[in-house]
């Protein structure tokens, strides 16, 4: 029985074409998956929460702190997204709360990137600074430096 080659998919052009090709035919057929999907809508808003969950209680057994901070923190992002942001960037807040998150999401996974991989409730994660707090600070110094009122100059 010969044997099966996979050369051909280490050439330049299955390299570059095949996801090009895979990306343009999933785009073809979105149209017809989003009307499939329609009837379960609610199901699909709750879904990442769902799936995200798992992956925290899943990441336990496994010491994969790292990865259940990481989908903690897509869980919040996600939430912060659909309730935040769903209208137009033009308003004053929506644009802080994207600027915020732009920013913030990418520095806590930097953060996360740094630590020890370890069990999420493990006593070395207690006495780790909380992720949170880091984005946190930086997120009410950001809000409290745009909604700080000027103090008034007295005229002389």
């Amino acid at each position: 029985m010969p044997s099966i080659s996979f050369a051909i998919f280490r050439s330049a052009g299955v390299r570059f074409g095949l996801p090009l090709l895979l990306a343009v035919l999933m785009i073809m057929s979105l149209e017809p998956v989003l009307t499939s999907f329609s009837p379960y809508r609610g199901l699909l808003l709750v879904l990442p929460y769902i799936l995200l969950s798992l992956v925290i209680l899943l990441s336990q057994p496994f010491n994969q702190g790292k990865t259940a901070l990481t989908a903690l923190l897509m869980m919040m992002a996600f939430y912060i997204i659909q309730n935040y942001l769903q209208s137009p960037l033009s308003d004053n807040q929506t644009h802080i709360i994207y600027v915020l998150l732009a920013t913030l999401l990418p520095l806590n996974l930097l953060q996360l990137h740094l630590l020890p991989e370890r069990r999420l409730f493990s006593p070395l994660w207690n006495r780790l600074p909380d992720i949170s707090h880091f984005s946190g600070r930086l997120g009410y110094i950001g809000c409290e430096s745009l909604y700080r009122p000027k103090p008034k100059r007295a005229v002389e």
